[in-house]
């Protein structure tokens, strides 16, 4: 025992000690955790989390507010910038540790352990825990452990052990709006157990009462929050008779099991196992698009807007999950094969959960992170089985197929682990700091990704943020702004400064699908190479065989009349922001150099509001303030 817990400790060390290598950097990650760390911010100065000032026109409704609670509680006793970067490193511990527990008393010590030092070296699971990075999806995930954990408690235990469930499942809502995905997870489970107790001859009153005191007091608890507005947007809870009547299916389920003759029916549970599993992984489906479409009226326009709704590139979960993407699905199928033979009703538990996250793994990049407890766990089942079996004949061959996994897999997270997370880059925050220094009261005009960078940095409101941007209307108004030659002032939203950068680029496809711009095209096309032409020493680039040239002293200038051919283009089409292989002729164009790529713009763009205000001569109305050479801010007069 105490050797087992010394290696648990010294894996939770080591996962903090990756995950604390980020508090190198002395801002933020990517975008909301800007918006996050203003939110209490200003709740400590005014004793008030019920409005938030800088989000212009939009309450503060899309994060539950307990995830601002777990670090203004702390925040008061160490200050606020230590708060907000130990919580999520604190989540991430504890969620190391709590995977340990579950999948030691699932499987083995061995498959426990091995669990935890995975999950503790997964690129995914760092993006969301790292200090840097302050999001509620990382919180929740130490929240779902906890969940299984107490749940596969209750299942052998008493009702004690259920209310522990319900009240976690119940405090979960106030972290993440995707609790609904553990939800689901439970509710199954409570199927599974009853139905399997049923078929058994095994189901007793004891197993009514506990599933009766867990849906009750999840229940209770979550409708509380509801009432008393910690949780402000109800994605699980839009139609309330069919979210109690979901809630409550397992214990309609077990009143008629307790009422009716029990007998044994070992094909039913085959076929219950299965419909289950097409249920599960349809429900899955339906919960995301629930969340996701919670922000805005229709999906393609949410699609469109944030790339994490699409489907990840394989590269980019390679690169987050390491071996264990390749090496979970034997692990899945000896899963499979275990249960076949016991079926256990906690493994058939966590067996939904892996069939959940897998679904969500795969079709959508935001979710990388929720499988790396199933990657870790079942590659863990994988190498502890083949540990087992080599270990029968030869103890030091078994030891060496462990390291062959451990020491790659250890090293490709160090060299992943600077892809935890966007950062921000060096002229924004110049920018952001001049504009915190030098910009008087007023409303802010920016892109809603940048939203949450500017309320950080300046204390103004803006527009849109990176967390309350559901209001399609203004970031539709704001696209057809940066992607036509029609002037607006946004004289109707009081708006006196308008900030851009040259990373709006990146968000092209959203931008000209939002705006429904479909000519409007931007390239990115390759560094540029010095040649001697008519004597004059020029800058040449070549993009798809076509040749065109920018002078030393232009940063932008259109080309000869002529024609370009592109091959990789930025599109933005029905299903939303993709990147095809295409020929793209022009007759003119423009090509603007930024620090960190070369860009085509057709001749459409070249003359957008955004070409002209972020590398062009301005826009009448528009006074500039400053200008780096990424970004720009002006006033609006």
């Amino acid at each position: 025992m105490k050797k087992e817990w010394g290696v648990l400790i010294a894996i939770i060390v080591i996962a903090m000690g990756f995950r604390a290598y980020n508090l190198r950097h002395h801002y933020l990650m990517g975008n909301d955790a800007y918006l996050h760390y203003s939110v209490i911010r200003q709740a400590m100065t005014t004793g008030n989390l019920e409005t938030y000032e800088l989000s212009y026109g939009n309450p503060l409704i899309l994060e539950p507010k307990g995830l601002y609670y777990v670090t203004l509680i702390p925040a008061y006793i160490t200050g606020l910038p230590t708060a907000f970067l130990l919580t999520p490193l604190i989540a991430g511990a504890v969620t190391v540790l709590l995977s340990y527990l579950l999948t030691r008393d699932l499987f083995n010590k061995r498959v426990g352990l091995l669990t935890a030092i995975i999950l503790a070296l997964c690129v995914a699971h760092m993006y969301r825990t790292s200090p840097n990075s302050y999001r509620g999806d990382g919180f929740y995930l130490a929240f779902l452990l906890g969940i299984l954990y107490a749940f596969n408690k209750s299942l052998k235990g008493t009702w004690r052990e259920s209310l522990i469930t319900g009240v976690l499942m119940g405090l979960s809502t106030t972290i993440w709006n995707g609790y609904p995905l553990g939800v689901l997870v439970i509710i199954t489970g409570l199927i599974i157990n009853s139905t399997t107790k049923y078929l058994k001859n095994k189901y007793k009153k004891e197993d009514l009462v506990k599933t009766f005191t867990l849906l009750i007091s999840y229940y209770v608890l979550e409708y509380l929050f509801l009432l008393t507005g910690v949780i402000q947007r109800m994605f699980f809870t839009a139609n309330t008779p069919l979210h109690t009547l979901i809630v409550f299916s397992p214990l309609l389920l077990s009143v008629i099991y307790h009422a009716t003759k029990r007998v044994k029916k070992s094909r039913v549970m085959a076929v219950i196992i299965i419909t289950g599993t097409i249920i599960l992984t349809l429900s899955a489906g339906t919960i995301n698009a629930m969340i996701s479409e919670g922000l805005f009226e229709n999906s393609l326009f949410y699609d469109i807007g944030v790339s994490e709704l699409l489907p990840p590139e394989w590269g980019t979960l390679h690169a987050l999950l390491s071996w264990t993407l390749y090496l979970a699905w034997p692990g899945v199928i000896l899963l499979a094969l275990i249960l076949i033979k016991k079926q256990r009703a906690d493994q058939l538990t966590y067996m939904a959960w892996v069939i959940v996250s897998s679904y969500l793994m795969l079709n959508y990049t935001r979710y990388n992170f929720i499988a790396s407890i199933t990657t870790a766990s079942m590659t863990a089942l994988l190498l502890d089985y083949v540990y087992t079996m080599v270990r029968k004949r030869n103890k030091y061959v078994a030891i060496a197929i462990l390291c062959l996994f451990l020491i790659p897999y250890t090293v490709d997270g160090l060299n992943n682990i600077n892809r935890v997370g966007p950062r921000m880059s060096e002229p924004w925050e110049q920018a952001l700091n001049w504009a915190g220094e030098n910009l008087d009261k007023g409303r802010v005009v920016t892109w809603w990704d940048h939203g949450s960078w500017v309320q950080y940095y300046t204390g103004l409101p803006t527009i849109v943020d990176s967390v309350n941007g559901q209001d399609q209307d203004r970031i539709r108004r704001i696209a057809e702004f940066l992607t036509s030659s029609e002037n607006d002032a946004f004289t109707d939203w009081g708006a006196k400064y308008l900030i851009l950068g040259g990373d709006v680029i990146l968000y092209s496809g959203a931008v000209t699908g939002i705006a429904g711009a479909d000519d409007y095209l931007v390239s990115l096309i390759g560094t540029p190479q010095p040649a001697m032409i008519n004597g004059e020493q020029v800058n040449v680039f070549y993009a798809g065989g076509g040749r065109f040239e920018l002078h030393d002293d232009e940063t932008y200038f259109k080309t000869d009349k002529g024609t370009l051919v592109v091959d990789r283009t930025y599109y933005a089409n029905a299903s939303g922001s993709s990147v095809k292989e295409s020929n793209y002729n022009t007759t003119q164009g423009c090509v603007v150099i930024n620090p960190y790529t070369y860009l085509f713009f057709n001749d459409k763009a070249c003359n957008s509001n955004y070409v002209q205000l972020m590398y062009g001569k301005g826009l009448a109305g528009y006074e500039l303030l400053y200008r780096n050479n990424f970004v720009v801010i002006y006033e609006v007069v």
